[in-house]
């Protein structure tokens, strides 16, 4: 996983703009809301990366590699990371949640990217 830092920051008289990500190709987009106390995930994918930005509220994730330690980390509203294929991740929604998922692949409910550990 990887933590994406804003690659830009503007401000003026009318509001903010943050640039969240300025690279990657991004086959969907959604919007989630989640509540606290629920998970999200547990899976990995084979072929897609997938990118998470998160809007409002505070997120646990685990990420684990093959024969890897897990690795933790509480991502706050602002907070964008990049998941790549691979790796499986668990979101544990600490408060409601609102977040931007990207996938680099669209989804295909006939063959679904989507893999248990």
């Amino acid at each position: 996983m990887e933590h994406v830092k804003p690659h830009m920051m503007f401000e003026d008289s009318r509001g903010r703009i943050r640039g969240v990500l300025n690279h990657g190709h991004w086959g969907e987009v959604n919007y989630i809301e989640s509540f606290a106390g629920t998970v999200r995930g547990n899976h990995y994918h084979r072929a897609t990366t997938e990118a998470i930005f998160l809007i409002e509220g505070k997120v646990e994730v685990t990420i684990t590699q093959k024969d890897q330690a897990p690795w933790v980390s509480i991502l706050g509203a602002g907070d964008t990371v990049i998941i790549p294929p691979g790796e499986t991740h668990v979101f544990r929604c600490l408060d409601d949640t609102k977040w931007i998922n990207l996938l680099s692949e669209k989804f295909d409910p006939q063959q679904p990217d989507i893999h248990t550990p």
